[in-house]
């Protein structure tokens, strides 16, 4: 269920009685999804008789954001958003089309017109070969609660040679040295098709590993990083090649894992914008293919046999995709109160204390400023930010959940007009 929280005014002395209980910290879900389409034109025979299968994968997986690589040129872009997205309904808009002059197949965005605004597109410089392709970096804020994410699609070289290694390793690097120059708190994700064997390949650790900089380190969101080709182990989350063999070629069957979405720090900790547990889906995987079996072999216990015969023509990889809450930044309420605002801000014990699920956090500011309110563990690290935002004059108050935190003790931190002060609070489950 959505909730929509409104913007909460005050003018001169006039005080707004508001029902507290009609108003909480608002969380709205979204699926983002990357798809590697296979050389998709729009204009083949083959295209056209994949474009309903294409239809049923869209609608099986119910994207909302949806990063695609493969699609050639700028003719790929339009039909598929408006043969196979916008078939049915036109509720699809598309980034703006960054064509890359030294490969045919190219990397797009499409969105949910309803729920993102497009801020930018933008190219990322990380490799000048003929065949390779530049990261495309989108920029999109969600409408609702004016959440703004950056998603980073690639397609890294491929091939099982050390030059494609190598090749894959300097593209890496580039991009690494890219997101290491955003600012810590900035969510983003790389998404797209990595062509990487194993998780200790040189360019997927560039992207991964603990440097002097780590602004722009990239974690699995399910922490599975590993030697992932032909191992059994590692089944359920392989994403190549959906087929066996097809039109006299052989493709190996489910044996690799490709595809993937990599989060920033500040998406896995908690904040405005998280992953939803367990979400991280390789979707049609019923993890019993490794290593050479086509994904419509058998019974396949995860998809029904049309959606897995889809699978296996649509494309020769899986599409990934995670599940994102975004949470409203305006999460602060009105009191019910009619004394005199004080000469300063004040913020007040939270109740109850201890608490063991949800607990009321008081405050008061007497100036329009920008303000925030955080939790923050005993390492001094915020580990949610509840509230930021500009705030008119007034008296609120804001839940907190501790669902997700261990018990202990907390402190939550309200900054306002450049002042600060800071009160404890005992979490116990």
């Amino acid at each position: 269920m959505k909730f929509i929280l409104p913007h909460i005014a005050f003018t001169g002395c006039l005080i707004l009685f508001i029902p507290q209980a009609a108003f909480a910290q608002t969380g709205y879900t979204v699926r983002v999804m990357t798809y590697n389409l296979w050389n998709y034109g729009g204009e083949s025979d083959i295209d056209n008789d994949r474009e309903n299968d294409l239809r049923l994968v869209i609608g099986e997986t119910g994207p909302d954001l949806l990063v695609v690589q493969e699609v050639e040129n700028e003719k790929g872009y339009t039909r598929f958003l408006g043969d196979v997205l916008n078939h049915t309904e036109e509720n699809w808009e598309g980034a703006s089309f960054k064509d890359q002059p030294d490969t045919d197949y190219d990397i797009a965005l499409f969105f949910k017109s309803e729920d993102f605004e497009m801020i930018s597109t933008d190219t990322v410089d990380i490799t000048s070969n003929w065949g390779h392709r530049d990261a495309v970096e989108f920029m999109i804020k969600h409408s609702e609660s004016n959440q703004e994410v950056m998603l980073y699609g690639v397609h890294f070289k491929a091939g099982s040679g050390e030059d494609d290694a190598a090749d894959r390793e300097s593209e890496a690097t580039k991009l690494r040295k890219h997101l290491d120059d955003l600012d810590s708190t900035r969510h983003f994700f790389v998404l797209g098709d990595f062509n990487v064997y194993d998780g200790e390949e040189e360019g997927f650790q560039k992207l991964v590993e603990s440097l002097e900089d780590n602004d722009g380190r990239l974690f699995d969101p399910i922490d599975a990083i590993a030697p992932w080709h032909n191992n059994m182990d590692y089944a359920k989350i392989h994403t190549q090649a959906t087929r066996a063999s097809y039109n006299g070629w052989n493709y190996g069957g489910m044996d690799d894992r490709f595809d993937f979405i990599l989060a920033s720090k500040a998406v896995m900790d908690p904040s405005s914008v998280n992953i939803v547990a367990d979400s991280y889906t390789a979707f049609g995987n019923d993890g019993t293919r490794c290593c050479n079996e086509a994904i419509n072999t058998g019974n396949n216990s995860e998809v029904s046999s049309d959606v897995a015969d889809a699978l296996y023509f649509a494309s020769d990889h899986l599409p990934v995709y995670i599940d994102l809450t975004f949470n409203d930044p305006d999460a602060a309420v009105r009191k019910n109160d009619l004394a005199p605002l004080p000469a300063t801000f004040e913020l007040g014990q939270n109740f109850p204390n201890p608490f063991n699920a949800t607990t009321t956090i008081p405050f008061t500011i007497y100036q329009e400023n920008h303000t925030s309110l955080k939790i923050v563990n005993l390492s001094s690290q915020a580990v949610e930010t509840v509230l930021d935002g500009k705030l008119a004059p007034g008296r609120y108050t804001v839940n907190w959940s501790g669902e997700n935190f261990v018990s202990g003790l907390y402190y939550y931190t309200l900054e306002s007009g450049g002042r600060s002060v800071t009160k404890k609070l005992i979490l116990l489950k």
